[in-house]
């Protein structure tokens, strides 16, 4: 049974839960706790950073777990390529939090652009690596193979999550 059989009956962690009622808040309260001007005015570096830098860091470190397998402990390399890819994602979304503590209390008053560029970006990064996550999983619950079909349908799939949540946003 061991230590943690103890309390896997005591305590059940609900991944639906977490995504989606304990997680949004969280990030709401970030995003509107932020001057919007700020955000406005960088827009464009923080989503290249935030869509473009997550989904490459993403990929490579997935891709490298995948090769790091093979190459070092080649029984895991009959994992599929999903999972390295769900690891990624997980990992690609590391959060600045101690470098904006530090430029908030650098800058005083209104913090510079690079304040709001990694700020904006650290909020939204998160979201990605959630929706990536989520993709990446469910291809692997489905037992796909990685092939360009697969990369267009996630693809869509993360799309088709980023409108849907732009839209929700922008009504409440």
């Amino acid at each position: 049974h061991g230590v943690g059989g103890v309390y896997n009956d005591a305590i059940r962690f609900d991944e639906n839960t977490f995504t989606y009622f304990i997680l949004p808040p969280i990030i709401f309260e970030a995003g509107f706790s932020l001057r919007h001007k700020g955000v406005t005015d960088n827009l464009i570096p923080i989503l290249t950073l935030a869509i473009l830098g997550t989904i490459v860091t993403a990929l490579i470190l997935g891709f490298m777990t995948y090769w790091a397998a093979a190459t070092v402990y080649p029984p895991l390399h009959a994992r599929p390529l999903w999972e390295s890819m769900c690891f990624g994602a997980i990992l690609s979304a590391i959060d600045p939090v101690a470098v904006i503590a530090v430029l908030g209390k650098m800058f005083k008053g209104t913090p510079p652009r690079i304040f709001y560029v990694i700020f904006g970006e650290s909020v939204l990064n998160d979201a990605v690596s959630i929706v990536l996550y989520k993709v990446f999983l469910k291809f692997l619950r489905e037992g796909r193979t990685m092939r360009v079909e697969t990369l267009f349908e996630s693809l869509n799939v993360f799309i088709g999550i980023t409108l849907a949540s732009i839209c929700i946003g922008w009504i409440v």
